[in-house]
């Protein structure tokens, strides 16, 4: 399908102007082609150009084939300084400048990017935030710091199973950036990646979900958004974020500021609505489809005999929007209620000449410069500088070449992690019965993508006829309660939204895990995720000791646990993952520098990125707790000499008796491991054992 929209505050709905039953089968070549002839005969039309100006993006939902051809018509110009788009936007410093036929521009739709971020961080490995990994399991423990969010909450943002569920995803990210502006996690060095990885998504999200923002608040924050992400993905590629997603990404933040110098220089006055890039509008038509022919899997006959009226339906809600209830897959907040995101809503200013494009792109590089200041990052930003790599290198090609298009084509196949992985029930998601005492005056707990009748009712019964009210509530300490849930209660079901899924939902599934006492999932309470041991490695013909910090904890039947008890490091079957701590020495003690170093392990894993740690046995390993020591104006981890020797001696006398030969992992040395003291001398942290073959 695609539609041409107008930006602005009225009239601004899709009309379809062309419909394919080729359910996107085209090649780029083909799709190209298409985008070609609507460009053409927009230009040549008496209704288009000449009536309504020049179309100025080109918005796809992130199609593999699409953006090639998107970019093929986007991308064949440099603005030049004589136009006066350049004098706008031509100073930024590397803002890509690149464009189409009358500055036509490339652009991705930010729905569908925040539900491709969701499944990156869902992922088994979870993605690399400044060489730390930062899993599915990590970032559960870090959301449990939210006192407002419980357990089932946590656990359903990592429901893998409905990769489209918008709400889903951006409560996942929303709730991130929540969680990295607790003080607990803020004092502390350690969760500075988990810190930083919340402001890069908060400075996305925000933008086009928060009403009360203002235009130049926008910018800013996409403009700081575009700084970190640059400098994320060349230090950390690929593991950091896929290569497409940070091309639409960047596209998308670069179509803004195009978009908002072209509205100053048509008329400064005019709004300009950040949430009306994208293909939201398009999407919202595929719901009116729907509805008019009841039919959620229409054919394009359907389609195209309904196009018509669907448009003035859609015509009808423009003009009254309190009317319009929006799936709730293509709302932000979750509810299928009346869109809260609409222009109407929009309490900011968003006047385009109230804004200084210049001076909100500086700011955002300003605030990004602060930020991986204070997170240790290394970056660069000045475009002299970073010419002399690639007179090229720019946001949207931060090696030189355009990540998704010329380098890193491949989109990986990203494995979800399993909820009984994140949760400490093992048990099926059936509602089990409880003994607690359940307390009926909480309110029923309405999930993402559940509504019945009764929540479209008027939340307060006095705002309705008294008869109404009396019929099926009852009430309970003075609480007005519907009697379907006193019922429900009584027969000692839990609470919670049931499965939307029909099968799952008749079996009395629950759509969110329910967290049980005695679980079976977690093996202890002793060592958790996020913590560190000590292990050896094998490398040069040495057995050399490594503090890692663990990522992950995988039982002997394959499920990754959240902790184990102390017993199970004295036990077989029990495998860790994790990522070596770079140490320095230091007047006697080894202080952690805050980053981890990046191997060649000679073990591939599905637990975590490559070059990014080890696998090894827990009976292999020991806890350590090491001290918290001010170092450079830090508070980081500390090991003094004689306690890393006795944690060496005490690490070996475990091990000496198992094999060691079969059991410790192999791995290629680094400049920082083995550990070495400034005489660049390998430390008393190593063992000399004869050569082996694997």
């Amino acid at each position: 399908m695609a539609a041409i929209a107008q930006f602005g505050g009225s009239s601004y709905n899709a009309s379809i102007i062309l419909a394919s039953p080729t359910c996107k089968t085209e090649k780029h070549g083909k799709q190209a082609e298409l985008i070609g002839i609507i460009l053409d005969s927009w230009r040549k039309s008496p209704h288009g150009s000449v009536v309504h100006g020049d179309i100025w993006c080109i918005c796809t939902d992130g199609d593999a084939a699409r953006r090639i051809a998107i970019f093929q018509h986007c991308m064949t110009f440099t603005l030049q300084p004589g136009s006066k788009l350049y004098s706008l936007l031509g100073h930024l410093p590397l803002l890509n400048l690149c464009c189409g036929p009358n500055s036509i521009t490339h652009d991705g739709d930010y729905k569908h990017e925040e539900k491709r971020m969701a499944s990156a961080l869902r992922s088994r490995s979870g993605i690399i935030v400044n060489g730390t990994q930062i899993t599915p399991k990590m970032l559960v423990h870090y959301l449990r710091q939210l006192e407002d969010l419980p357990e089932s909450r946590i656990l359903s943002f990592f429901d893998g199973t409905d990769p489209q569920n918008v709400p889903k995803a951006n409560a996942l990210l929303t709730s991130i950036h929540r969680a990295s502006q607790l003080l607990v996690l803020l004092s502390q060095s350690a969760h500075k990646p988990f810190v930083l990885l919340g402001k890069v998504l908060g400075s996305f999200v925000l933008p086009y979900t928060t009403t009360t923002m203002s235009l130049r608040e926008q910018l800013i924050n996409l403009a700081k958004c575009a700084h970190l992400m640059f400098a994320l993905y060349r230090i950390d590629g690929t593991r950091f974020m896929t290569g497409q997603l940070i091309y639409d990404i960047q596209a998308s933040i670069k179509n803004a500021f195009f978009c908002v110098a072209k509205t100053q220089l048509v008329n400064p006055g005019l709004p300009f609505y950040l949430l009306q890039t994208g293909t939201d509008r398009l999407e919202a038509r595929f719901g009116t489809f729907r509805t008019v022919t009841s039919n959620r899997n229409g054919d394009i006959l359907q389609i195209c005999e309904r196009a018509a009226s669907a448009q003035h339906i859609d015509e009808i809600f423009s003009a009254r929007p309190r009317w319009n209830r929006v799936p709730y897959r293509l709302s932000l907040d979750g509810s299928s209620g009346v869109d809260h995101t609409n222009p109407a809503s929009w309490s900011g200013d968003v006047t385009v000449g109230n804004v200084n494009l210049y001076s909100c792109w500086i700011d955002g590089c300003l605030q990004a410069s602060k930020i991986l200041d204070w997170a240790g990052v290394r970056y660069e930003f000045d475009p002299a500088i970073l010419s002399t790599e690639s007179p090229h290198i720019d946001l949207m090609r931060p090696t030189g070449k355009y990540p998704g298009i010329q380098v890193d084509t491949k989109e990986p196949e990203i494995q979800p992690a399993q909820l009984a992985e994140l949760t400490e029930d093992d048990q099926t998601i059936i509602a089990q019965p409880t003994d607690q005492p359940n307390d009926l005056a909480q309110p029923l707990q309405l999930g993402d993508d559940e509504l019945s009748l009764e929540h479209l009712l008027p939340a307060n019964p006095d705002d309705v006829a008294k008869s109404t009210t009396k019929r099926g509530w009852i009430s309970v300490d003075g609480h007005r309660v519907h009697l379907e849930s006193a019922v429900r209660y009584m027969l000692g079901s839990e609470g919670g939204p049931r499965s939307t899924d029909r099968l799952r939902r008749i079996c009395g599934y629950t759509r969110y895990l329910n967290p049980s006492a005695d679980s079976q999932s977690v093996l202890g309470s002793d060592f958790h995720v996020s913590e560190l041991v000590a292990t050896f490695l094998y490398t040069q013909s040495r057995v050399s000791v490594a503090i890692i910090r663990v990522t992950n904890i995988v039982a002997q039947d394959g499920r990754m646990v959240e902790s184990i008890a102390e017993k199970h490091f004295n036990e077989t079957g029990v495998t860790l993952s994790g990522q070596i701590l770079i140490l320095e020495y230091d007047s006697g003690v080894w202080y952690w520098t805050q980053k981890y170093d990046t191997i060649a392990n000679t073990a591939a894993s599905a637990h975590r990125k490559r070059s990014s740690g080890a696998d090894f046995c827990a009976s292999f390993s020991l806890p350590v707790n090491p001290s918290l020591t001010e170092w450079r104006g830090e508070r980081v981890w500390s090991f003094e000499e004689p306690q890393m020797r006795v944690l060496m001696d005490d690490l070996w006398q475990k091990c000496a008796g198992n094999a060691p030969e079969d059991h410790i992992p192999t791995c290629q040395a680094s400049a920082l491991f083995p550990y070495r003291s400034s005489s660049s001398t390998i430390c008393s942290t190593t063992y000399i054992i004869s050569p082996r073959s694997y």
